[in-house]
């Protein structure tokens, strides 16, 4: 950590610590425009920001250092899968679309979502979709593949030709 980053983290903790939010949040808004990347500094931001009775503010960079973690956490893409997921069982079918949809662009493996997201573009209507999602179970986990959606895949398959 470069000198002006410690200094100026260790004079925005001792505002805090003296009790002078309003400097603090001051201090570390610097602090975090200069590296705008660093979770920590979210942190403290937000710490500042709540202690200064600033709740909106606390809550955006707490959302932003949430953020910022998750975008480098490998398992935030099944995360969120899993999420649409959950409002596709709560039948929130267009709440669960992009979800579903983001966790399949970052090339997860793992069929459930693509079942559920398969399962909701034949819902949709877009059989040829939900016909391509479907297959990449199969090279995902054929044994999944098999169990739950060989038949159903087939009989996508069969509706698409006839309305070409």
């Amino acid at each position: 950590m470069s000198w002006t980053m410690q200094n100026l983290l260790n004079k925005g903790c001792k505002q805090i610590e003296q009790g002078d939010f309003s400097q603090a949040t001051v201090t570390f808004e610097k602090l975090l425009e200069l590296h705008p990347t660093n979770n920590e500094f979210c942190a403290y931001l937000g710490e500042a920001y709540f202690l200064n009775q600033e709740y909106e503010k606390a809550r955006a960079t707490f959302k932003h250092r949430d953020d910022l973690v998750l975008q480098n956490d490998p398992l935030t893409p099944y995360i969120e899968g899993y999420r649409g997921c959950i409002l596709f069982e709560e039948q929130k079918y267009e709440q669960a679309l992009p979800y579903l949809e983001q966790a399949i662009a970052k090339q997860i493996k793992e069929p459930e979502i693509y079942y559920r997201l398969g399962i909701l573009y034949m819902i949709r209507g877009q059989l040829a979709q939900a016909h391509k999602i479907l297959q990449q179970i199969d090279q995902i986990d054929p044994a999944f593949s098999y169990r739950k959606i060989k038949k159903l895949n087939e009989e996508i398959w069969s509706l698409t030709q006839h309305k070409a």
